[in-house]
């Protein structure tokens, strides 16, 4: 399925923020509500949109998040609640995961419960280009709807925010919510009501209060990269030098994301390639300018597990 200018737009205003209603939608794109709601279902159907997501800030719950690259069975770390996104991978390793920890003794009793005995890890120490949920050829001009009424819109930001100002406490009946606004991310405050059991007008005052102090940051969705023939490279990096990466980064589009690490590795890029021979052109890019003291590479095969909040926070 070829995607004309409007799907493009409805991919990107739903990865902006997917709780647009479909009525803003459609004024926004130029279509009637009846037309989004089918073009959304359209989109599912042919697998152009993965799933719709709701992004946390984990700082403010005081987690560090650690990537692990290991050769492993997927039945052995799937149910780990600690496991937040497993990758499994083409490369020295089948699986790339990320666990949430809020030290490293915590780290490293996760490793020792799945009874990892064999692999490379690093904790993001610092990010250098923030993730996007738009790729590039959904990236068209387009209106953002505004709506005074419903403080969903605040968040219109493609990128993921992140900020450790402030800590942030949750009680039973937030987790509840959290627990809703994770399965259906476009579900209305009746609907959440329903799935959750707590009363709609409580839903709506506490999901206010996690996007006022931004640690609800994002409702978007997750891009299926490979039914827009993308590949997503993952290169891992130790560098010398004190190179801007930011500045760099910034002028390399295909980079998707980047981050400063601490541990087997110190730099981590996601790439976004259309074939081998384009992600060797951007490698070159890369190499020209900065001095990497060894890399591994892997390439994305499938998302097994991802949901950005700690879910050991609900056990």
């Amino acid at each position: 399925m070829k995607l004309n200018i409007k799907q493009k737009k409805l991919l990107k205003l739903l990865a902006i923020n997917c709780r647009f209603t479909n009525k803003d939608l459609a004024k926004a794109i130029g279509l009637s509500e009846d037309a989004v709601s089918y073009q959304i279902n359209k989109l599912i159907g042919e697998e152009k949109i993965g799933f719709f997501n709701t992004q946390f800030n984990h700082f403010l719950l005081g987690y560090t998040s650690y990537h692990v690259w290991a050769n492993c069975n997927l039945k052995d770390i799937i149910e780990v609640p600690e496991i937040y996104s497993i990758n499994s991978s083409f490369g020295k390793y089948n699986h790339q995961f990320l666990i949430f920890a809020k030290s490293d003794e915590e780290f490293k009793k996760v490793i020792k419960k799945i009874n990892l005995t064999s692999y490379k890890w690093a904790k993001v120490k610092s990010v250098i280009k923030m993730f996007s949920n738009i790729i590039r050829e959904i990236d068209v001009e387009i209106k953002i709807p505004k709506n005074r009424k419903k403080f969903e819109y605040s968040l219109a930001d493609d990128r993921y925010s992140r900020t450790k100002e402030t800590n942030i406490y949750l009680d039973e009946i937030d987790k509840k919510i959290i627990v809703g606004i994770i399965k259906k991310p476009r579900a209305s405050f009746q609907e959440l009501s329903k799935l959750v059991k707590v009363n709609h007008e409580t839903i709506r005052y506490r999901l206010k209060k996690l996007v006022k102090t931004k640690f609800i940051n994002n409702f978007g969705l997750i891009i299926n990269y490979q039914k827009f023939h993308l590949y997503n490279f993952y290169l891992l990096l130790n560098i010398d030098g004190d190179t801007d990466l930011v500045k760099l980064f910034a002028k390399i589009p295909e980079i998707s994301y980047s981050a400063r690490l601490e541990g087997d590795f110190d730099t981590i890029l996601y790439i976004e390639a259309e074939n081998p021979l384009k992600f060797g052109e951007i490698y070159s890019k890369i190499f020209e300018n900065i001095n990497i003291k060894n890399s591994e590479l892997l390439i994305l095969n499938k998302t097994e597990k991802y949901s950005q909040f700690p879910m050991q926070e609900l056990l």
